[in-house]
């Protein structure tokens, strides 16, 4: 079945006890009242006791409590010197969670010469842990070095973070990757990504370090799916089903179109690449014939038996805008009944520039084109601004440089099954 639109994270673990892979919010927070509570007075002790000997042991120590330091020096500071221990080194994962930042809270520590913030996370999902310190619905807390403090008379205690990447943003979703320390009740956090507009951005710095030189794997294409009276609908079609392609031959825009021996072999390739794609969706591709007669049409009062099909149609580049070389229009079927709708890709209709085959271009080129279109039926969208090639997304803009190479990737990425996975066909 096609579920509603789900996004999971991508994430990484575990520098070391005390370091976490993205900065604190620097945002100034008041001082908070001290707990009147005997229990919580003693926790709040106890998480303030990881960031007591930051600048070495009791008598040794080289600060002085903040608040008796010369208000014009500069803030102390932590620089950061993170151990790479790869974007999804999941081994060593204690709990991974998805949530949204809910609250931020600056403390000192006990013997006030460091900052720490503490994070409170709504829990959305928790995707796996050890223990069972988190909960759907509920909240947990992570602590980390640096942070603000705004005291009442005006004056802005801080100690700097550096060196761990972006810092995060209250109210914003992430996938967490975190500890559990048992003595503080709280979390340890050493990397996590943002989930915006679909997709999971890198926000430390060893990940934004590899985004920038194209070696991410996990650059994902955001997901592609329509919200109606509240709903998320994947653009992707019903799981474990056998699509029918066309390969039209006919009369389209007064121009007698047909598939190109050179067409029909990329084409192969790129159903091909999809039919054993890692991401659940259990498709399978068939060859049906030239034209759609004999193929099932949109209902909209639903049918579970509905033959989804996709025709491509070779136009000449005319019938097309300049700057694009195909698209893709889609139409929903209702595969469930009128009374329980279930919401899939029924039809999809894609046209594909004749230039390719008429300049000569390598077949893997066109391959790879019919693969992004593809991508556009298993709830992918464009991503122009992401990687390409094998460590990237099919679904960038295609490389004109590489139109007579035979290297072109002609199928989905390890990062377009990952959101496919988790955008249409999640198995839950």
């Amino acid at each position: 079945m096609v579920l509603n639109h789900r996004t999971l994270a991508l994430v990484g673990f575990l520098a070391g006890p005390l370091l976490s892979a993205q900065s604190p919010a620097m945002n100034p927070t008041p001082p908070e009242p001290e707990p009147t509570d005997v229990a919580q007075q003693q926790l709040r002790r106890s998480r303030g006791a990881l960031f007591d000997n930051l600048f070495g042991p009791p008598g040794y120590s080289t600060a002085q409590p903040l608040e008796n330091s010369d208000p014009k020096a500069p803030p102390p500071l932590t620089t950061h010197q993170v151990r790479p221990v790869g974007e999804l080194p999941a081994a060593f994962a204690d709990s991974i969670i998805i949530g949204q930042i809910k609250a931020v809270q600056a403390y000192q520590s006990n013997n006030h010469t460091a900052i720490y913030t503490e994070s409170t996370i709504w829990v959305e999902r928790v995707l796996s842990q050890q223990g069972n310190h988190a909960v759907a619905g509920g909240n947990i807390v992570f602590d980390q070095v640096g942070g603000s403090i705004a005291l009442p008379g005006g004056r802005v205690l801080s100690h700097l973070s550096l060196g761990l990447g972006a810092p995060f943003q209250l109210g914003e979703r992430y996938a967490f990757s975190l500890t559990y320390v048992p003595s503080a009740q709280c979390y340890q956090l050493t990397k996590a990504w943002w989930l915006t507009a679909g997709k999971a951005q890198a926000i430390s710095s060893e990940d934004m370090a590899l985004v920038r030189n194209g070696t991410s794997q996990y650059n994902e294409p955001p997901a592609l799916v329509v919200v109606r009276f509240g709903q998320s609908s994947a653009v992707a079609w019903p799981q474990a089903y056998t699509v029918y392609y066309v390969e039209y031959a006919g009369i389209y825009d007064n121009y007698e179109t047909y598939f190109p021996s050179d067409y029909q072999t990329a084409i192969t390739t790129a159903y091909s690449n999809y039919g054993g794609a890692d991401n659940n969706s259990l498709l399978d591709f068939e060859y049906w014939g030239t034209t759609a007669d004999g193929l099932d049409s949109i209902g909209a009062n639903g049918n579970p038996d509905c033959q989804p099909w996709h025709q491509w149609i070779i136009v000449n580049q005319a019938a097309l805008p300049a700057n694009v070389a195909a698209d893709t229009s889609a139409a929903w079927q209702n595969y469930g009944s009128k009374e329980s709708p279930y919401w899939a890709v029924g039809t999809a209709n894609s046209r594909v520039s004749n230039a390719m085959s008429l300049g000569g271009d390598d077949v893997s080129y066109s391959a790879s084109a019919f693969a992004h279109e593809l991508g556009h039926t298993l709830a992918l969208a464009d991503c122009y601004n992401c990687q390409g090639g094998s460590n990237g997304t099919i679904m960038t803009a295609a490389q004109s440089l590489l139109a007579h190479a035979s290297y072109n990737i002609t199928g989905p990425q390890y990062c377009d099954n990952r959101q496919t996975l988790q955008t249409a066909y999640y198995p839950f």
